[in-house]
């Protein structure tokens, strides 16, 4: 499939336009530089590949994210993840949950030596942050 069907190609430049616009006045993109660029607009994905807004599927060598490993929308993770979100779509570090309490003990299995606990983050500060007050709770230093 090189192409999605079409019926109004000047409608889809007209959008492409707009959205590389609003993408260059609202958005950041910390790995790239900024100003005046070229960027692929994505709509979509399978397996390997992502679609473009022009309907073209492109091979995506891009292996720096580690959830491409899976590849653009594997049903059984996105099955996983409705069902999920239809129980519990999150929670706050504050509270226990079952899929929590349940990966930490997996992680806890597979992880060398007598390390027994994890922290769920969301980013790299939180993570610092917490990585610091574990640190300090298990040696008592402060």
């Amino acid at each position: 499939m090189l192409w999605a069907k079409r019926e109004n190609i000047e409608e889809v430049m007209a959008t492409l336009s707009n959205i590389l616009q609003l993408d260059q006045e609202h958005v950041f993109h910390p790995w790239r530089a900024q100003g005046e660029r070229n960027s692929t607009v994505v709509t979509g994905g399978k397996g390997s590949y992502f679609i473009d807004k022009c309907g073209l599927c492109h091979l995506d060598f891009h292996s720096g994210w580690g959830h491409f490993l899976l590849g653009y929308q594997p049903p059984e993770i996105i099955n996983a993840i409705v069902e999920q979100v239809k129980k519990l779509c999150n929670v706050t570090p504050d509270y226990a949950s079952e899929p929590a309490a349940l990966l930490g003990r997996v992680l806890s299995e597979i992880t060398p030596g007598d390390l027994s606990k994890c922290y769920f983050t969301t980013g790299g500060t939180g993570g610092i942050e917490t990585a610091v007050k574990m640190a300090r709770t298990f040696t008592g230093r402060s």
